[in-house]
């Protein structure tokens, strides 16, 4: 009986999961998307015989450098027809808190307009920020922080793994 005891204890105490869960950086290393169908009639560049979508795009890369990118993407042949939105700079992962520093890069067109990564006008330098983040199979969710009253915000977005 004394035996079974301390078998059982062996492996209740083993298939506990520790305080130790977080993720490391190299975790989430791969190429994340965030994507929604887009009316081609939203945009003059786009031709209205195809569907297309909106994508937030994050590359996480080795070295815990980043590269993010929103674009608008024809659904049948992956071809982008251009860019609103890029970031690019390094991240750490520490508690399952993902911090990035980055320089963005944004559209100056005030009618909208699609454009190319080259027409993308850097905006902002050695911007932070950090989020909680969820990692569950091939999903990653990033948790953003209440902001106050006068502020437009985001309460998270949900990213699939596609690379």
């Amino acid at each position: 009986m004394k035996n079974l005891l301390i078998l059982l204890s062996v492996l209740f105490l083993t298939g506990c999961s520790s305080d130790d869960d977080t993720l490391s950086d190299t975790a989430v290393e791969g190429v994340w998307e965030k994507t929604t169908i887009v009316d081609s009639n939203e945009f003059d560049e786009l031709d209205e015989n195809l569907n297309y979508e909106s994508v937030i795009q994050y590359k996480f890369l080795k070295a815990s450098k980043f590269e993010s990118y929103t674009f608008i993407r024809a659904i049948e042949s992956s071809e982008i027809a251009g860019y609103m939105f890029k970031e690019l700079g390094s991240y750490t992962i520490n508690n399952n808190r993902l911090s990035l520093i980055s320089d963005r890069w944004i559209s100056q067109d005030d009618s909208g307009a699609l454009q190319s990564l080259q027409e993308l006008s850097l905006n902002e330098q050695e911007v932070e920020w950090s989020f909680n983040i969820i990692l569950e199979q091939n999903t990653l969710i990033f948790n953003f922080d209440p902001c106050g009253p006068a502020e437009d915000c985001i309460g998270s977005i949900t990213l699939n793994k596609v690379k």
